[in-house]
């Protein structure tokens, strides 16, 4: 790691460099480097940051902050970003879809390491290729330390998305339960006569970034093939955590016996920048670091 600077602000190369080590760059992203200084003698090895801006996309309040000097920004979506609001000499990263692979549901393994997942014992493995593209990943599935029943991955994954989502579980004498995500993790998440399935033990984590019927269809062989979970029970033992609440995944997830977690985009996404603005502040304690949620500004 480069020295601070004196004054013990990190530098542009310095935010650059650390927050790219959470994102795989691909060719068809945006540039990280999304605005930068123009002047000749720029050098972002000299260029301290004292306020950084993690943000969905432009705002008010970003915008403003922007026109601070000694300012940098990272954008989830920039495209609407207006140039000429931010003030010369500050600096704008970006990443869509970086982000979006690493840093929402799909191959998450911070996610996965926050709810339960030995990523470094290896047992977990990478759902990759999708829609033609043989080197995309689209999710991790994994073994979790230890059997937890569905009640408890509620309320751990309710833990990390501030409330927001639905657990759907198999159906029930021809009806869906389903258990709302608001529901206290402590309390029954359904009907206790619906045959104990608040009580089904979940050893297989899935997390992912597509929903469709070939997608449950993976997950159930990978667990198998692990060796993780017997085939004729795998999908009730699996919990299988994704963004929206397509209803061909529900249905699919349902005919395997399989409990499903819809979050929703907009929580992935808040995940992503609250994570990254966690390390920020732990690897520049003397940086101000803050997080916008606000409507996106289109000016």
């Amino acid at each position: 790691m480069q020295a601070r600077p004196s004054s013990h602000y990190p530098t542009h190369t310095q935010i650059s460099s650390f927050l790219s080590g959470f994102l795989s760059p691909t060719s068809h992203d945006l540039p990280f480097h999304y605005h930068h200084p123009l002047h000749p003698l720029y050098n972002p090895s000299n260029n301290p940051v004292r306020h950084l801006v993690l943000a969905l996309h432009p705002s008010i309040t970003t915008y403003h902050l922007l026109s601070q000097p000694h300012t940098a920004a990272f954008l989830h979506r920039p495209f609407s970003l207006n140039r000429r609001r931010i003030r010369r000499g500050n600096l704008v990263l970006a990443s869509h879809t970086a982000f979006d692979a690493a840093l929402t549901v799909g191959y998450n393994i911070h996610l996965a390491s926050h709810l339960g997942l030995d990523v470094e014992r290896g047992e977990s493995r990478c759902v990759q290729g999708y829609k033609g593209d043989a080197e995309r990943k689209i999710g991790i599935v994994g073994l979790l330390d230890r059997p937890e029943s569905v009640v408890v991955m509620l309320g751990r994954v309710r833990g990390e998305f501030g409330g927001e989502g639905e657990l759907f579980l198999p159906p029930v004498s021809g009806r869906n339960v389903v258990a709302d995500a608001k529901i206290e993790a402590e309390t029954a998440v359904v009907d206790q006569q619906a045959q104990g399935l608040s009580d089904r033990q979940i050893k297989v984590l899935a997390i992912m970034n597509a929903f469709h019927a070939e997608e449950v269809r993976r997950v159930i062989d990978v667990s198998v093939e692990a060796r993780w979970t017997a085939a004729e029970s795998a999908g009730k033992e699996i919990l299988y955590l994704t963004g929206a609440a397509r209803p061909y995944g529900l249905e699919a997830a349902a005919a395997h016996d399989m409990s499903a977690f819809c979050v929703g985009h907009l929580a992935c996404e808040k995940w992503g920048i609250r994570f990254l603005a966690d390390r920020m502040r732990e690897e520049f304690p003397g940086l101000d670091v803050q997080e916008i949620y606000e409507e996106e500004e289109i000016k």
